[in-house]
Parts: C-alpha cells; structure tokens; sequence
C-alpha cells in the first residue's frame, strides 16, 4: 500500500545517513538473507556484511547471482517492535535482473514471547516492472508452510494488507519472505516493495485472582514490564512506547469482596483498548472461629449412637471444621469415646472442642445360662478375656480349609467362616461355644474348652457332611442352654 511504502522509505532515508547519529549494538536475533539460484548471501545485525550500524536494522546493497540490489532494509527489534509485541519491516529498492531469474528476500526475527492474542497483519505495497511479480509470505517457527499468503503482484503499483492467527508456541521465531520474479527479457525492468508485519493491536488482562488474607490491596500495573510479569499481554503496531493505567472498582464489605480493576492501553497513535481483571479478596483476620461442641453424655449400653455436631460461627467466612482425633478408653466396665474438633478460617486462626460419650457395658447374667452365638456377635465387651473378636480361627482350631484359617472369630459369628455351608454352620456354633466354656465361671455348660476343640478339629479332620451337621446342632443346643439347670430368670 502506498502509505506503508511511503512509512518504510522514510524510515529508510533516515538510516543511510551516517555519522554520529547512530549507536554500533549488535542484535544476534536478526537475519537478512537474499537467495537467488545456488546464491545466497546472509547477513546477522551487527555482523561484517551489515551496512548499518544501528542495533536492530540491517542494511545490504550489491549483487545476488543475476539480480542487483540497489538496497534492501531489514528492521525489527530493539529499532522496531520489542520482544513481547514484534514488528518487522522488509524493504527492497530497485531491484533488477539483467538476464531474469527469481530473488528471494527473507527477514528473521526471534526469541519473541509470549504469542499475540489476535494474530498478526502483514501490509504490502509497491511497484512491479512490467512483466514481473512479486509474492510475500509469513512463517511461524521452523514451519515450512507460511500461515499468510500476498499475492503474487504483477506489474505495476500495488497494495494489499492481510491478516491470520497461526496456533504455536512461545517462545517464537518470525520468518517474512518476499519472492521476485522478472522475465527473461528483464533489461530496465526494477521491482521496490515494503513488506511490514507486526500483531494485532490488543491487550489481555492479567489472570483473574483470588488474594486471602490481605492486608491492603495490590497495587495494578503501570509499566509494560509490570503487565507482563503479572501475566497480561499488550500488542501493538509499530509502537514501543505504551501508555497503561488502569482503575479500581471495589465491592464488599469488612471481610471479604471483589476489585473490578479496568486497565486502558494507549499506543503511540492514540489507540485506546481496554480490559477487565477481577480480585476476588479476602482481608487479614486475626480472629479465630468459635467452635462449640455439645455437652458430654452418658448412653444406654449396646444402644446405637453418635457423636453430635458442633456448633461454628466466625466474624467473616465460614471456617473449615475438620475431626482432629477420636480417642477411645476403657474405666472397668465403661467405654468413653472423645472426639476433638478443629475450626479454621482461611487466615489460618483456629479453634478446637471436644466431646465425651461414655457408655457402660452389662454385665452377664449371673446364672448358669449359656449365651447363643447372637449375643456374643452382639456384645463384644463381654467376650472372655482369653479371646478376641479378631483372633483367627487357626490359632484354636485345626484341619481348617485354607480359606477359613485366616477368618476371625467375629467373622465366623457372622456367617464368613468358610464357603461351604456345613463347615461355616459348625465354626459359628464352635467359636460360640468355646466362648462359653471360656465363661465357666458364670455360666454351666456342658463341655469344657478342651472339649469343644477336641470335637470340632475331629469333624474338620475329614468328618462327613452328616458328620458336620450332627455337631453343629448339638453345639446349638448347647449354646441356647439345653442341657443345663436352668435357673428361673433363663425363661424371663
């Protein structure tokens, strides 16, 4: 387009003057190669072959195979752009072939980061010689196929300007490349062109944030250095100086709330854009919750129960109640279960309570009643001091099946002793009545705890289902109390 021709030909007018005005720097990100056949010549920013001294500007004029070039300008950053919103410039003046033939200029740029939100726009505008053409491409990275196409233009002036959002990673090189093609009969024939490339003119807030137990409110960025490391991004065409403010809208209340922060961008030609980042806070609190647990109480034995909830309550948000420890006690005949709860609120102040339960297990009857196998399932605490609901059944029987030898006591009361169904009838009734011969001295039955082992490892010992079956029931007649005197409160 002719303004962008007229934009880089100013530009380009101002770096063939020589003298004090420049700075030497060398930029090692950016590279001018001009190929034309088996010709290719490259050169670095700050190298031996660049005719310009400005850090950020390449400049070569002289012969690539047929082709002559009156000069050719490469510009990008630390003169154009910046690293974070890249801008490069790629002018050719004059350029002719004696004899035809193709020329391809290309500019490279790298180390940019992060990727621009909303892409990227290329401007084109030049002139042709008749019977020639001109196209121009953008690579991202090391890809071999450009993410915009312009043209091809033939002769005569012309202007175009494109757009595209390639996907890729950060951080990224930039390749622009324009291809010139004169004819055989190129004699007198000149191609000029200025092929521009920078983002879309954007801005991306920094990242929504949730900020707890502060003190005072963080402050919003000011600078372009500022934005980026708090993770906001803003691109522009052609201008490194960048104006940021932003304003804070804060709603809520003594405790918590949000700040609807609005930053504004205005780039060097007075473009404004604006975006929103939302804080949600919470302020320092130095008051801990108060937590209340319910009394301390005394239950029925062998009735259900439960611990009660506390009761929370905080001068801000709802804390966090968590369970700190049961702790379970045995006092002769009573259990106590203590449970100590914690609350926390997200400044990390804390507060605990506890609660007590305590329950007083029955003592047995004191007749000669022998217990069936559902009271001992039922009433744990009851159980003979020589065995436990979690001792296994090998450690008193043997000739067990394998897979009964690691069942509990508990679990053979239950029903779980062993798969086939005579066997687990006889080991419930067999731990039910070696837990009342263990109780010989308040209970009277009719085997000792000697005996019932004795019998049971002779059916296991390859004992017949009838076998199996003739034991189980005496055992039960036993356990509910068959063959013993049965005192008068037996039949309450």
């Amino acid at each position: 387009m002719k303004s962008t021709l007229k934009e880089t030909l100013c530009i380009l007018s101002a770096l063939l003057v020589t003298g004090s005005l420049f700075v030497t720097s060398v930029n090692g990100g950016l590279v001018l190669q001009l190929q034309s056949g088996t010709n290719t010549i490259i050169v670095s920013d700050g190298s031996a072959a660049d005719a310009n001294p400005v850090a950020g500007a390449i400049t070569y004029s002289g012969s690539v195979g047929n082709f002559t070039v009156q000069t050719a300008v490469g510009l990008g950053e630390p003169m154009l752009g910046t690293t974070w919103s890249p801008y490069l410039d790629l002018t050719s003046l004059d350029t002719s072939a004696a004899v035809g033939g193709q020329l391809v200029i290309r500019l490279s740029g790298d180390g940019y980061s992060p990727a621009p939100p909303a892409g990227f726009i290329s401007a084109v505008g030049g002139t042709v010689g008749s019977g020639g053409s001109v196209s121009f491409n953008v690579y991202v990275n090391e890809s071999a196929v450009p993410f915009l196409t312009q043209g091809p233009f033939s002769s005569g002036a012309f202007d175009d300007t494109a757009s595209a959002t390639p996907v890729f990673t950060a951080p990224y090189s930039l390749t622009m490349e324009a291809v010139i093609d004169h004819p055989a009969a190129a004699s007198g024939l000149a191609t000029s062109f200025g092929f521009r490339l920078c983002p879309v003119t954007a801005i991306v807030p920094p990242p929504d944030r949730t900020l707890e137990c502060v003190v005072e409110f963080p402050a919003g960025a000011t600078t372009i250095a500022d934005f980026l490391a708090q993770g906001g991004l803003v691109t522009t065409c052609g201008c490194q100086d960048v104006e940021l403010t932003y304003e804070d809208v804060v709603q809520g209340d003594e405790c918590s709330g949000t700040i609807t922060r609005t930053y504004t961008a205005t780039d060097c030609k007075g473009v404004s854009l604006s975006a929103v980042q939302v804080i949600t806070y919470i302020l320092a609190d130095n008051e801990p919750p108060v937590i209340v647990c319910a009394p301390d109480k005394t239950v029925d034995a062998n009735a259900p129960w439960d611990f009660d909830m506390p009761t929370v309550t905080d001068n801000c948000v709802d804390p966090v109640v968590t369970i700190v420890s049961t702790v379970t006690n045995m006092v002769g005949d009573c259990f106590a279960a203590t449970r100590t709860w914690r609350a926390e609120d997200q400044c990390q102040n804390a507060s605990e309570c506890s609660q007590t339960v305590t329950y007083c297990i029955e003592p047995p009857p004191t007749g000669l009643c022998p217990f069936t196998l559902g009271y001992w399932k039922n009433h744990l605490m009851a159980w003979p001091d020589v065995y436990t609901p979690d001792q296994t059944l090998d450690s008193v029987f043997d000739n067990l099946p394998a897979e009964a030898e690691q069942r509990t006591f508990l679990q053979a009361l239950q029903g779980h002793g062993a798969p086939n169904v005579h066997v687990r009838n006889l080991l419930k009734q067999a731990v039910a009545a070696l837990l009342n011969a263990a109780s010989s001295d308040t209970i009277q039955y009719p085997l000792t705890v000697a005996e019932v082992v004795e019998q049971v490892n002779a059916a296991l010992d390859g004992g017949s289902k009838s076998e199996l079956t003739m034991l189980s029931e005496y055992l039960d007649r036993a356990n509910n109390g068959a063959f013993c005197v049965r005192p008068p409160e037996c039949d309450d």
